[in-house]
């Protein structure tokens, strides 16, 4: 089997497998998704990428730009906080962006 054999059966599997488990989630009332591995919704997240698919996270209706991870029915967002002039706040010590968890009425949107 060649490489580009390969690379067109792994494709389909991918595209079949997350469009049938990604039915319980987007059923629910509640959505949770996180760009990160270890926050709860990062499969959501991959999955809405694989699809070229994007969310965009409100809070209290307004759009969250630097969102990390959003969870409605907790009402909860993790974001990147910015400085007065819009640029991200970082760690001088670490070099990490600072974040920050936030909580109003969540929603999430894909579109």
């Amino acid at each position: 089997m060649d490489r580009r054999a390969f690379l067109r059966g792994s494709a389909v599997a991918v595209a079949a497998v997350p469009a049938v488990s990604s039915v319980p989630a987007m059923a629910s009332g509640s959505r949770v998704i996180s760009c990160r591995p270890e926050f709860p919704g990062y499969r959501e997240w991959c999955i809405l990428n694989g699809d070229h698919k994007r969310a965009t996270v409100y809070l209290d209706g307004v759009e969250q730009k630097s969102a990390v991870a959003a969870d409605e029915g907790a009402g909860t967002v993790t974001r990147a906080v910015r400085t007065p002039f819009g640029n991200l706040a970082v760690d001088i010590h670490k070099g990490d962006v600072l974040e920050e968890t936030v909580h109003g009425r969540v929603e999430i949107r894909i579109d």
